[in-house]
């Protein structure tokens, strides 16, 4: 087995998610994403605060990051710039390719497959960064 650092992967995910928030929030991208996804802002304050999904978003971010990990350790990609090649390749391979995928059949706005994809992009380097940053 690989041995993987777990407080680096907790630590990754943590801000991950912290990055993820902000680009959701109003202060970004939020209101865009609101209004590709046609969800109304004003309904959506009556609601609960999502624990469960946000629950679930944290197990497949430890999940992401964990198999991030893992690459990181076999390509040893510990320097800047090998962290953003691979950044790069998981993002063009794995998450872009999945979510222009998505976007075509589920007929989705290009603005919604733009402000997703970038977020993934963002995510996968900064992870990326810190996982090799700590595995150098």
């Amino acid at each position: 087995m690989i041995p993987v650092n777990y407080v680096a992967i907790g630590v990754a995910s943590v801000v991950s998610m912290i990055v993820g928030s902000l680009w959701y929030s109003p202060f970004l991208f939020g209101a865009s994403w609101m209004h590709l996804r046609g969800i109304d802002p004003k309904k959506q304050g009556d609601t609960a605060f999502p624990v469960k999904d946000l629950l679930i978003e944290l197990l497949i971010t430890l999940v992401t990051v964990y198999v991030l990990d893992i690459l990181v350790i076999v390509f040893g990609a510990v320097s800047l710039r090998a962290t953003v090649q691979l950044s790069l390749l998981v993002w063009v391979g794995f998450y872009l390719s999945a979510l222009i995928s998505q976007t075509v059949w589920e007929k989705r706005p290009f603005g919604l497959l733009a402000i997703n994809a970038s977020l993934r992009l963002v995510i996968v380097v900064i992870v990326t960064a810190i996982l090799g940053a700590w595995n150098s």
